[in-house]
């Protein structure tokens, strides 16, 4: 399997967000996720996001530092994917959902 070097995995990560950045813009009203349970619209899943990007990096104080997150199902693990890619870009993530490691 071939590596991403890192440049190209920070301007894909920075090329997602602008997407989502553009999709809240147009269609903040708009439901983004749906689960059985949950439902959020692009705009409230754009604060989620924020919230939790802003409490990572309050924590660790370092967007170069890697970061998993341990999560259920539904729509967290959405979540922290747009957290990490829109707020901290530079960074490692993982995913962890603990009915599948």
């Amino acid at each position: 399997m071939a590596q991403l070097s890192g440049s190209y995995l920070a301007q894909l990560k920075e090329s997602v967000a602008m997407a989502f950045e553009r999709a809240v813009a147009l269609h903040s009203d708009s439901v983004a996720l749906k689960t059985e349970t949950e439902t959020l619209t692009y705009d409230a899943l754009n604060r989620a996001a924020n919230r939790l990007a802003h409490a990572v990096l309050a924590q660790c104080g370092d967007r170069e530092r890697p970061v998993a997150f341990i999560i259920d199902s539904g729509i967290a693990p959405y979540v922290c994917l747009l957290a990490h890619s829109a707020r901290s870009p530079a960074a490692n993530v993982a995913v962890l959902l603990p009915a599948n490691p």
